[in-house]
């Protein structure tokens, strides 16, 4: 793996203001570098005129032809453009009588655990959601299923018995609506069942499984249960399961 070098971070920075200079988002030299995930840089810039809203800064986040951590991982830039396309699509109805425009709008596309941070004060706790580049159009289930299956898997590989805690309460304080019989805790489940699903392959090609391979087995027999019995709507077997607070 190859990192970029302390002098190429500088000259990315550099080279970001001048683009900025001719947007809404001008700023002051220099940009301050943050902590960024696998593909992209991370920036703070000290906005030369305050937003509407009063903002003086705004993070940016940039893309260039390969990994942020990795300059030998090739990452194709225009799949921001592509994402971008998703906020001009309409919401598809599963038929005439499943009409659930409420439920469609911008999502965050990677809601889970890790990217949720708390800011404490003396007299104060706050939840900031954060690192929105997957932000898209879709269904809010793939957000609420994506965080409830981490949250399972917590639990699971790790032992991680509050999450289960947190589980409830994000569920309780969320609230999901019981018309449409129960459609959109249906829709949860099986993007839940996906995630869980999902825990062999979310991983480096020769990184180690996230837990024995028994419960490796578990977690993907779970998940499955999940996403068949979400698609055929089993209210008895949801209200006897891990995701009974879903219908309570």
């Amino acid at each position: 793996m190859a990192p970029p070098t302390d002098e190429e971070k500088a000259a990315l920075q550099q080279g970001l203001v001048p683009q900025l200079a001719s947007t809404s988002f001008a700023c002051m030299e220099p940009l301050e570098a943050l902590t960024n995930g696998t593909t992209n840089f991370v920036f703070r810039g000290r906005l030369t005129k305050p937003q509407p809203d009063g903002a003086r800064s705004v993070i940016i986040k940039h893309s260039r032809g390969y990994a942020a951590v990795n300059k030998d991982l090739p990452l194709d830039s225009t799949r921001s453009a592509m994402a971008a396309k998703e906020f001009d699509k309409k919401p598809p109805l599963e038929s005439e009588n499943d009409n659930e425009d409420a439920d469609w709008g911008v999502i965050h596309g990677d809601f889970w655990s890790g990217n949720e941070g708390n800011l404490r004060t003396a007299s104060s706790q706050q939840l900031f959601i954060v690192d929105w580049e997957f932000a898209q159009y879709g269904h809010r289930a793939y957000d609420i299923g994506q965080l409830i299956g981490d949250l399972i898997e917590r639990d699971h590989f790790r032992g991680a018995a509050s999450s289960l805690v947190v589980l409830s309460g994000f569920v309780s304080g969320y609230g999901f609506p019981k018309n449409n019989g129960n459609s959109l805790a249906f829709r949860v489940a099986i993007h839940a069942g996906v995630q869980l699903i999902g825990c062999y392959i979310r991983r480096a090609p020769t990184g180690p499984l996230p837990g024995t391979p028994e419960q490796v087995e578990q977690a993907m027999k779970l998940g499955t249960d999940l996403v068949v019995r979400g698609w055929k709507k089993d209210t008895d077997w949801f209200k006897n399961s891990i995701l009974a607070a879903l219908f309570d």
